[in-house]
């Protein structure tokens, strides 16, 4: 099952960036388009975001501290420890908002 669902969450958010790179409206390397990519992908996989699974995909831990290996990493550039632990918070705070309107407000009824 899992097998499925995450070969749906990688297909439509490769699309997401495909599309959003079509329509001259990407920026590469920008956490913003990395989360809705993923939104989408996990939207189109279970019906509703989870930001829990976006959060590991990211490499952030509930502790507060990243993985070593986690694609964060690519997204800090030459921000200070300060600055990256609270874009961490703050990237956190968005994905639990957004799972918080997929589950309240169904697609296509907004």
């Amino acid at each position: 099952e899992w097998q499925k669902i995450s070969y749906t969450i990688r297909l439509v958010h490769e699309a997401i960036h495909y599309s959003m790179r079509r329509l001259g409206i990407a920026r590469p390397n920008h956490l913003q388009d990395e989360l809705l990519a993923d939104f989408w992908g996990i939207m189109a996989a279970v019906g509703h975001f989870q930001a829990s699974w976006f959060c590991e995909f990211m490499g952030l831990r509930p502790t507060g501290h990243p993985r070593e290996d986690g694609r964060i990493h690519l997204y800090r550039g030459s921000l200070s420890d300060e600055a990256f632990q609270l874009l961490q918070k703050l990237l956190v705070q968005a994905a639990n908002q957004l799972e918080q309107m997929s589950k309240s407000t169904p697609i296509g009824q907004a």
